[in-house]
């Protein structure tokens, strides 16, 4: 009888442990910059910043490169003509891209920070001595929240203070998964413009990469199918087509501007207006 007792007493306070532990709910990186909580997080002396869209073209072994290519995305906010702001990057950490970053900071000289009020898991900063002053201009925060690496670089920051409501509005710009998946964009499109025929069936996962299976019928020209690899961010979709023509691999790339309730081709040169909408006939044409 005393090991029964002894038995449910250590099952209940086995339960109520679990019970007790708080639940992490995971967090994903924004897919439009225009969606983030960054514009009302800038100071007041910057008088009515706006999202300043940029078509990106990083160098490989950048930041900025690693970011997007780990699926993240970049984001600059403020006034252009001025050329003062702010420009933010998302990107998921897998569990190694932050560490591996930093050696490189720390080469750059980017020193281990605490920011202040925000709750971290490690922070770097990068400063700069103002010129003819002992003052120091605060120039980018690096920091790993959440498995999410997020980097801020301000041109109005000078101490790490300034940098406390970008780094909260960052976090809070974070999406959860209900939104991540009313966002996704995955599924088949279709347009029909007379005798053309085009079809796309889009895989996207967690993040902003995509995959896809891509079919050009054209009446006026040659028809081909291929793979797509590219991301989607800001509402548009772009990558690397690569398929076949006379024997020989093709690699164009390709864009289009849309959501989940469809698509428009923008890099192609066409008469007519290409929209792709939600279909159930891609396996029809891309297997044709």
């Amino acid at each position: 009888m005393k090991k029964l007792i002894s038995l449910l007493l250590s099952l209940t306070l086995s339960l109520t442990a679990c019970s007790s532990e708080k639940k992490v709910e995971s967090r994903f990186v924004p897919s439009n910059c225009e969606n983030t909580k960054i514009l009302t997080s800038l100071p007041s002396s910057i008088s009515n910043p706006k999202f300043i869209d940029t078509k990106w073209e990083p160098a490989e072994g950048t930041d900025l490169f690693e970011a997007i290519a780990a699926g993240g995305i970049a984001c600059s906010f403020g006034i252009q003509e001025a050329e003062i702001g702010t420009t933010i990057l998302w990107a998921n950490d897998d569990g190694y891209l932050f560490n591996e970053r930093s050696t490189q900071w720390i080469k750059d000289g980017e020193e281990v920070v605490d920011i202040q009020d925000f709750d971290e898991e490690k922070a770097y900063a990068l400063s700069e001595a103002k010129e003819g002053s002992t003052e120091k201009h605060l120039w980018k925060v690096n920091f790993l929240i959440s498995g999410i690496w997020i980097q801020i670089g301000a041109t109005f920051a000078d101490s790490l203070a300034d940098y406390t409501p970008l780094a909260k509005a960052a976090v809070e710009s974070l999406r959860d998964e209900k939104t991540m998946k009313l966002e996704n964009i995955s599924g088949c499109y279709v347009a029909e413009v007379g005798d053309d025929r085009l079809a796309m069936r889009l895989d996207q996962q967690d993040r902003n990469i995509v995959s896809a299976e891509i079919f050009f019928g054209w009446t006026k020209k040659a028809s081909s199918s291929g793979f797509m690899a590219g991301d989607y961010h800001n509402g548009r979709l772009s990558g690397t087509y690569q398929y076949t023509r006379d024997g020989k691999e093709v690699d164009e790339d390709i864009s289009f501007t849309g959501d989940r309730s469809g698509f428009v081709l923008t890099s192609e040169k066409v008469d007519s207006a290409y929209k792709l909408l939600p279909s159930v006939k891609c396996a029809e044409l891309l297997n044709s």
